[in-house]
């Protein structure tokens, strides 16, 4: 007989000999029922209300003056953070320091039957994770007094295979009871990986409304902060993602200081718009003082960083979204972006569409604008919208719709509308004849090939507002001399050069120039003004 026919044969002899025999399974369920009861036993747990607030009302009136039965303990330890209305005012054991401290004396004196401890400190254990520690100095103070006590109670809580495996998973996992709980599972969790926190949570019976679930938050931020510039941004969405919810909001600006003070001491990173954008919703306009509070929380360079990101936006925004010729002429939005950092303020005059528009763009658009948003009346067109940039003692109109020129205006001479004051400014009075410079967008006028090559010079000659300090402003940038002369634009010149200028006709003398450095475009506009060498190549005079 060969081997497999051997095998055959004991296989068919078995199942004759075993076909009568019939496990009884139910015994053996019903005893493993019973040894998960005796190793998980949490029925004070599950107990009715009126029990619990029973037990706990109790021990407020004999609690000191009496031991408690082991029974009343484990329903006093499960409704420890239980609040119960007593005559119009509320009473929560974990509010009166010494009631705790005397509970608390009596769960120890279990200290020597570890199966009883486990049973009352699960109990306690369960507040612990309930409790919410911020909703009142009182109940902080008590729910640390807690966690003090399970600290050291956790380590007598028993070992070997017989231990339920909540003890197990506690007593591993002890971090949970220390000042900062979730550092440890924080890695992991950036990773996407919640097996670990998951086994926790099931085996621990922690609700999702529990403090644990912040703490998990703010844990995240700490790792992700600690990590390299490309690992830190590619969690940032995510971050952001958490603070949606409701049940975080009160993370929301400390852990929001961190992600923008860590972003910002990143090298060479462009702006994060996501990141910003977020702060700006959350804490308004950066620039504004009545925000200052807000973002007192980060320092000056971070303010500053998210400042010249919203004005970068700002100014896209209206060129792009709010002006006529956004999707063709692109040509306004790239030359006021190089004043960007010039600009001390801004302003938003919009018409009736902008301030209607139900659309997801102009919503966010009209939350970034606030503070800075006035109603804009009489002009025209409901989609026509006014910008009003504000440089120093001066302010830069530009509209919205195509066909209008660029008016400047000067504070110290008197404006015809109100920024501070007025909820609505009216078109004409942006038009007004009190202006200071009028600019119209054509090119090929007064000699400048192009309309931004003027209204660079013009600015600048105007009312000093240079692109960059290292940067000569046009027309000169463009390798150009003025013809004509003015004393603005000789102060214009000055400035821009370096050059000292001193004036001594009133005592039969000449108008002196002395230029810092040799300069052949300077010497050029000198002598095209009619100034001369005085023997040197840094002195120029004129009669």
């Amino acid at each position: 007989m060969s081997l497999p026919e051997f095998e055959e044969r004991l296989r068919r002899a078995n199942e004759r000999a075993l076909a009568g025999i019939k496990p009884d399974t139910d015994g053996i369920s019903r005893e493993v029922a019973k040894l998960r009861r005796w190793l998980n036993d949490d029925r004070e747990l599950r107990a009715p209300s009126e029990h619990l607030q029973a037990a706990v009302l109790r021990f407020r009136s004999f609690g000191g003056k009496q031991e408690f039965s082991f029974a009343e303990l484990r329903l006093v330890c499960a409704a420890s953070a239980m609040t119960i209305l007593l005559g119009g005012k509320s009473f929560c054991l974990l509010t009166d320091r010494d009631l705790l401290a005397d509970l608390l004396r009596q769960v120890s004196m279990f200290e020597s039957e570890p199966r009883r401890l486990r049973r009352l400190f699960r109990g306690l254990l369960n507040c612990y994770f309930s409790t919410d520690p911020s909703e009142s100095q009182v109940k902080g103070e008590g729910w640390e007094q807690l966690r003090s006590f399970l600290r050291q109670q956790v380590v007598r809580l028993g070992a070997g295979s017989t231990q339920p495996r909540w003890v197990e998973i506690i007593q591993e996992h002890r971090n949970l009871l220390d000042s900062e709980p979730c550092l440890r599972y924080a890695d992991a969790l950036l990773r996407n990986d919640r097996t670990e926190f998951n086994q926790i949570e099931s085996e621990l019976a922690i609700s999702g409304a529990s403090w644990i679930g912040r703490k998990i938050v703010w844990s995240l931020v700490k790792a992700a902060v600690k990590l390299d510039d490309a690992r830190f941004s590619e969690h940032i969405a995510r971050l952001l993602n958490q603070f949606e919810e409701a049940r975080y909001a009160s993370l929301l600006d400390e852990c929001l200081a961190e992600l923008l003070e860590r972003y910002c001491r990143g090298k060479g990173q462009s702006a994060h718009a996501e990141l910003f954008g977020f702060a700006v919703r959350h804490w308004k306009n950066p620039w504004l003082a009545t925000n200052s509070g807000r973002w007192g929380r980060v320092s000056e360079s971070t303010r500053k960083a998210v400042t010249a990101w919203l004005k970068l936006d700002l100014i896209q925004q209206f060129f792009e979204l709010l002006a006529s010729d956004g999707n063709g002429d692109r040509r306004r939005l790239e030359f006021w972006i190089k004043y960007h950092e010039c600009m001390d303020d801004m302003y938003f005059a919009l018409g009736s569409h902008a301030r209607k528009h139900p659309s997801k763009e102009f919503r966010e658009l009209r939350h970034r604008l606030i503070g800075r948003v006035k109603s804009l009346s009489g002009a025209g067109s409901p989609d026509n919208n006014a910008f009003l940039i504000c440089f120093g003692d001066y302010i830069v109109v530009e509209f919205g719709n195509a066909g209008n020129a660029c008016y400047v205006y000067q504070r110290s001479a008197g404006l015809t509308f109100s920024l501070e004051s007025a909820q609505e400014i009216v078109a004409k009075d942006l038009k007004s004849p009190d202006n200071v410079l009028w600019l119209s967008h054509k090119d090929n006028v007064h000699g400048y090939r192009k309309w931004e090559q003027r209204f660079e010079a013009r600015l600048y000659a105007g009312i000093q507002v240079r692109i960059s300090p290292t940067q000569l402003p046009a027309p000169w940038g463009f390798g150009v001399v003025y013809d004509s002369f003015s004393p603005s634009l000789l102060n214009a010149f000055t400035n821009a050069f370096g050059c000292s200028y001193h004036d001594r006709r009133g005592d039969g003398g000449s108008e002196l120039i002395t230029i810092g450095t040799n300069h052949e475009l300077a010497a050029k506009q000198l002598h095209s003004w009619g100034f001369r060498l005085a023997g040197s190549n840094d002195h120029w005079y004129r009669y």
